[in-house]
């Protein structure tokens, strides 16, 4: 059985950025998340693979957009928006 963890790929703080996601998000879910993934230069930073639940720790009043490659991630009232990319992992 397969396993995602989840590695941080850009945190957008530009607001153009955030404000063109925004508007995508409410019609198209995937045209938003392929968006936020240009910036997606495939780099894996190996110490900072966090499973699902380390990804939403401490954080309140959360919303997120989710493929079967990406989770874009952002809370409400606080500029910015998180882009992860999924790492399958071989669990036992």
């Amino acid at each position: 059985m397969n396993m995602y963890k989840y590695v941080e790929v850009v945190h957008f703080k530009d607001s153009e950025v955030i404000d063109y996601f925004m508007e995508l998000q409410k019609e198209d879910i995937d045209a938003a998340l392929l968006y936020l993934s240009q910036w997606d230069y495939g780099e894996n930073d190996t110490q900072k693979i966090l499973i699902r639940q380390e990804v939403f720790d401490g954080l309140l009043y959360v919303k997120c957009l989710e493929s079967n490659k990406y989770l874009a991630l952002w809370q409400i009232g606080i500029e910015g928006i998180t882009l992860y990319r999924k790492v399958t992992c071989k669990s036992a």
